[in-house]
């Protein structure tokens, strides 16, 4: 017979057991107070670095209309010296930093927001029609491996211009300006994902053209529409002239000049009933065709550019022959008015981001009278 452990030594045996259960689970529950008391810390201070990086995202964009209130030409200088720096990685700014900051001018873009008055098939739908035409026609789709880079037909841009003309009118009236083409009211919008009504109404931002029928099955890419179209929410400088756009021939390339010049450009038949919006058909055409001289003149390769006043500009022109400089301020500024303002800041690798358009009126020297934001969003 085998004999029995006394029990004293069973009660220790026991008592080992416990005493290391209770330690594991004092060890657990320490490694879970630990790493939630962590978690807790990395989260005050990723807010607090939020709230930093907002007010310092503020800090920025209230330095860009500093800057915009100031002479133009000095600020656009110091942004393209500012955006050398940038490109290399950011620029210290406060007790963070710059990461990105772009100011794009907007007054020479196609204004959606311009065909907000039109009426089908007169005059002031007939010339902008055709800059849409001319403007979307030169916008491109990458090529594929299966297919080589292209643009839309013309049938296509016609098709986008009735819809996106029924997009921001008032009525419910589909469009009829074009024999053969339909536009797009809100019985064209109920199959779409997700389901939506026409606007009519003025866009907002440019975001919203993604929801005119047409724009997005064109395949061409955002960066081509946010590039050549606008949607700012007030109507630009009053003139007697639809094409209310226009370039500014202190700030623009050779390249956009040319572009923009060529862009307006009505051929063929006359599109007006009125006589004075006739001749400046023809002006306009004068323009477009000889682009590559008033270029060369404005910003000369080969020697430096000169700063031109309303006054100047018009008398500089009178050496190209062949167009009317009496017009000139039709088709082009001394200043620009309209911006696009993006910015990023970073603290801590937490971001803080800022876009808007802001309206700032100027005076004949340039200089900043009075700045509005037009719309503005912070994420």
């Amino acid at each position: 017979m085998i004999p029995r452990a006394p029990a004293r030594h069973r009660r220790r045996g026991i008592a080992l057991v416990m005493t290391l259960t209770i330690v594991l689970l004092i060890s657990m529950f320490l490694a879970e107070f630990i790493f939630s008391t962590g978690l807790d810390l990395r989260g005050t201070a990723n807010v607090r670095d939020g709230m930093q990086a907002r007010n310092l995202a503020k800090s920025a964009f209230r330095a860009v209309q500093a800057g915009l209130m100031e002479d133009e030409l000095v600020f656009m200088q110091g942004m393209a010296q500012l955006g050398g720096l940038l490109q290399l990685g950011g620029v210290p700014f406060e007790e963070g930093v710059l990461s990105e900051l772009t100011v794009r001018p907007l007054d020479a873009l196609f204004n959606i927001n311009e065909m907000r008055n039109l009426q089908v098939d007169k005059d002031n739908d007939r010339a902008r029609r055709i800059l849409f035409v001319n403007t979307v026609s030169a916008m491109r789709i990458a090529a594929t491996e299966f297919q080589e880079e292209r643009g839309l037909s013309e049938e296509a841009i016609l098709s986008l211009y009735a819809a996106l003309f029924d997009w921001v009118d008032s009525d419910d009236l589909s469009y009829s300006g074009l024999p053969g083409y339909s536009g797009a009211e809100s019985d064209a919008y109920f199959s779409a994902t997700p389901a939506h009504a026409v606007k009519n109404d003025a866009l907002d931002r440019l975001e919203e053209l993604r929801l005119v029928r047409g724009v997005v099955e064109s395949e061409l890419p955002w960066s081509a529409w946010a590039g050549h179209f606008t949607a700012v929410p007030k109507s630009t400088r009053n003139t007697n002239y639809p094409l209310t756009e226009r370039i500014n021939v202190n700030l623009a390339s050779r390249e956009e000049l040319v572009a923009f010049l060529q862009r307006r450009e009505m051929d063929g038949e006359l599109l007006f009933a009125q006589q004075t919006l006739r001749d400046v058909q023809k002006d306009i055409n004068a323009y477009a065709a000889r682009a590559e001289d008033i270029a060369e003149l404005l910003a000369p390769a080969d020697a430096p550019r000169e700063v031109y006043t309303d006054a100047s500009l018009a008398s500089a022109l009178e050496r190209i022959d062949g167009i009317n400089p009496k017009i000139a301020d039709r088709v082009f500024s001394t200043y620009n008015e309209y911006y696009h303002v993006r910015l990023a800041v970073l603290i801590n690798e937490i971001s803080a981001r800022v876009e808007g358009v802001v309206h700032v009126t100027r005076n004949a020297g340039r200089v900043g009278t009075k700045f509005e934001v037009l719309y503005v969003t912070m994420n």
